[in-house]
């Protein structure tokens, strides 16, 4: 700003930190997905100017440290993708039932989203117009023909029959303000303190947008292959709460005893004032669920009708208590992915008469499936996934981090389980309890007490409990008691004993018929289903030769750091980075990743075992620190243990499909198959005197049936370089 406002002139103003300019790369494209509080979310943007990245995303959340760690690392064509956030929406415009009408969606995702937006609804023309603070008109739909679109919201639904004004075209009402019949506001997100859930479905939604992507590497931030997960008891705990509340007068919240709370667990019964029977409100009908809103940060339910005072409300829940990822299902919703989450692998949906599955989540899983599958379709890509941190570089929180192998027999089967890192389920696999889950259908059962029914078997599975009274085809309400019941089998208990010894009931249910220790792991493989627990195809493909795990939290020094001495953080995205830069035929191996530091030393035995298990692992040397191997987190079966060995096959893929391409769409001749040979040749013998390979042979085919459909066959032996990991010295000495 000029010192003289007043007076003409030319003023200069010097701005500090953009002297790092990134021209134009055709280096390898390392990306970036992390969280941010600002800047636009779920869509590509290409670093040319670090500075001006910061500016748009700022400093908080994982996103910028991200893309200066991995520049650290050496990478100079980086790209970054904010997740996690979430836009404002406003719901029922429109439709006093609260049940469909249009939705309004702000293109901001951040906290303030909608808040400074105004929205007029003209029911009887069926008019839309959302306005900014200065009166701006930034959409107007009528009668669901857009007028104007600049961009700031989304709209999706139609008006219903009955439905109210919202403002008037000269007083709109500010979106989050608007209180009309049926509408509910629902805040946005910034998505800097998400969870781990949010993450992974911020993920799953990312890898889907990107999967036709020119990408390289691919590093999703602050995410771990050890993110506790129910799936691998014990490393994450689920408890069970009930609590009882009477309402002291009208209220419209409620504050949970705890955080973490699984919402698709909740059971909430109502005991209305002056008696009656007691009813079960439903999540997203009689009430919302809100993360962190209570008081100290515990979660919260809002009714949409208000209790009214000495109302009483019995409330069950589960809730984790530590950050980390239950099991989960997936489907599409008028073309949006929608997420649940449960506590158990079954659960019966009183709504539709449904019993879901519910599937396995692990981030390094995620992470190698779209690595895979972009590979396998355009591109090639390597994933760089860290690990947990450790407690603290005390020798024995380290040595607890680090953990111990498996015991394996002569096959390689575990029969100890290893701990810490080193035995790691995914990297050197673990005997875990697999349960058989069996469905149970009993119609017509006649109860033996008024408040109590044994079921038939013990290990039910208490979410996916049904219980209906046949002569009302009521839905009752009830808890599961483990082990109560005569012989030990569970039991319902229903409650205030609304049973008579004449009602005859219908149950169903799922149970854990058998439970046998069976090994899991090592390895990630593709599946079917898309899901980490899904059916494995055949024949079995191993994934994790796309992704490289690493257990290095070396100490940087980033542009990010305001103290001066650094700060410690995962060394997955420096390690990306690194590789980026490398020939393809170069391993990391014994390389000095420069200007970091190491925060701890492990002893040789230590990262002997976790280099074993395909661990990247750094350690100091007096040269600097060093990548001490360079593995992939494939199996040893697998051919592809070694980074350079994928990045050398992924290179020939490359140059081949480059040179190739322009032959589709030309005819299947012979002179054409010919050419295509003798093009194919001559990138291999280039590869052969680059160092990329010793020897390679290639063979193009077609029958006559494949031309017909359009269909060549390329056939390739190739013998990359290895790269040299152990020099082993035989000295003797001679007296002369």
């Amino acid at each position: 700003m000029a010192d003289f406002p007043n007076l003409p002139g030319t003023y200069a103003e010097l701005t500090d930190g953009n002297l790092q300019i990134v021209e134009v790369s055709t280096d390898p494209v390392v990306a970036v997905l992390g969280t941010a509080a600002q800047g636009n979310a779920d869509v590509i943007y290409p670093v040319t100017r670090p500075a001006d990245a910061a500016n748009t995303f700022g400093a908080s959340g994982t996103l910028i440290r991200g893309m200066y760690e991995v520049r650290f690392g050496g990478a100079q064509n980086v790209v970054l993708m904010r997740i996690a956030a979430k836009a404002a929406k406003l719901l029922h415009v429109g439709d006093d039932a609260g049940t469909a009408g249009i939705t309004i969606e702000t293109f901001d995702k951040d906290a303030s989203a909608g808040t400074d937006l105004y929205i007029f609804w003209d029911h009887s023309l069926e008019r839309l117009v959302v306005t900014d603070e200065d009166d701006t008109i930034l959409y107007e739909m009528i009668k669901d023909e857009i007028q104007t679109d600049l961009g700031s919201v989304f709209t999706s639904g139609t008006a219903e029959s009955a439905g109210t004004d919202i403002g008037t075209e000269t007083v709109p009402i500010r979106m989050d303000l608007v209180t009309t019949p049926g509408t509910r506001f629902l805040d946005g997100a910034d998505g800097v303190n998400a969870t781990a859930m949010e993450l992974f479905e911020a993920l799953h939604i990312a890898y889907a947008s990107l999967e036709a992507s020119q990408l390289d590497f691919m590093v999703p931030m602050d995410v771990y292959l050890d993110t506790p997960n129910v799936a691998d008891t014990p490393t994450i705990a689920v408890d069970y709460s009930m609590a009882q509340h009477v309402a002291a007068g009208a209220e419209s919240t409620l504050d949970l005893d705890n955080s973490r709370v699984n919402p698709n667990s909740l059971y909430v019964i109502k005991d209305p004032l002056g008696g009656g029977s007691p009813v079960r409100l439903e999540w997203g009908t009689d009430f919302w669920f809100h993360a962190g809103a209570g008081t100290g940060d515990v979660d919260q339910i809002e009714f949409v009708a208000d209790l009214a005072a000495t109302d009483t409300v019995d409330v069950s829940y589960n809730y984790l208590t530590t950050d980390g990822l239950l099991y989960f299902r997936t489907w599409e919703e008028s073309g949006e992915t929608m997420f649940e989450w449960h506590h158990e692998k079954y659960k019966y949906d009183f709504e539709d008469g449904s019993v879901y599955e519910y599937n396995e989540a692990n981030f390094a899983w995620q992470l190698a499936n779209f690595c895979y599958n972009l590979t396998k379709n355009d591109n090639d890509c390597i994933g760089s996934i860290g690990v947990r941190p450790f407690r603290s570089t005390a020798l024995k929180d380290l040595a607890n981090w680090a953990g111990t192998l498996p015991t394996y027999d002569a096959n390689g089967a575990v029969t100890v389980n290893g701990t810490g890192l080193a035995g790691n389920r995914w990297m050197a696999g673990k005997l875990m309890t697999v349960n058989t889950y069996t469905f149970e259908d009993n119609d017509s059962l006649t109860p033996a007490a008024t408040d109590t029914f044994d079921l038939g078997h013990e290990d039910v599975v208490a979410g996916s409990v049904y219980c209906i009274v046949d002569s009302t085809t009521e839905r009752r309400d009830f808890t599961i008691s483990a082990g109560t019941g005569s012989g030990g089998v569970d039991q319902i208990i229903f409650e205030n004993a609304m049973l008579g010894t004449e009602t005859t009931i219908l149950v169903t249910y799922y149970y854990i018929s058998a439970q046998v220790t069976s090994q899991r792991g090592p390895g990630f493989n593709a599946t079917s289903d898309e899901v980490a627990d899904g059916t494995p195809l055949s024949p079995n493909v191993d994934i994790g030769r796309h992704i490289s795990v690493v257990m290095a939290w070396p100490i940087l020094f980033t542009p990010v750091d305001a103290t001066g001495f650094g700060y410690i953080a995962t060394g997955a995205a420096t390690y990306a980075g690194f590789v980026s830069q490398l020939a393809a035929h170069s391993a990391p191996t014994n390389k000095v990743i420069p200007g970091i530091a190491s925060a701890f030393r492990l002893s040789k035995s230590r990262m002997d075992d976790l280099v074993s298990v395909h661990y990247v692992v750094f350690t100091p040397r007096e040269r600097g620190t060093i990548v001490v191997d360079a593995p992939t987190a494939a199996t040893s079966a697998s051919d592809y243990t070694r980074l350079t060995t994928v990045r050398i096959v992924n290179e020939t893929i490359k140059r081949l499909r480059d040179v190739l391409n322009p032959f589709l769409g030309e005819g299947i001749t012979t002179p054409q198959l010919n050419a295509m040979q003798t093009t194919t040749d001559r990138v291999l013998t280039d590869l052969i005197k680059e160092g990329f390979l010793q020897r390679a042979e290639a063979s193009i085919s077609a029958s006559a049936v494949e031309r017909v459909q359009g269909k060549a066959n390329l056939d390739l032996l190739l013998v990359p370089a290895f790269e040299l990991r152990q020099i082993f010295m035989t000295i003797s000495l001679s007296a002369i």
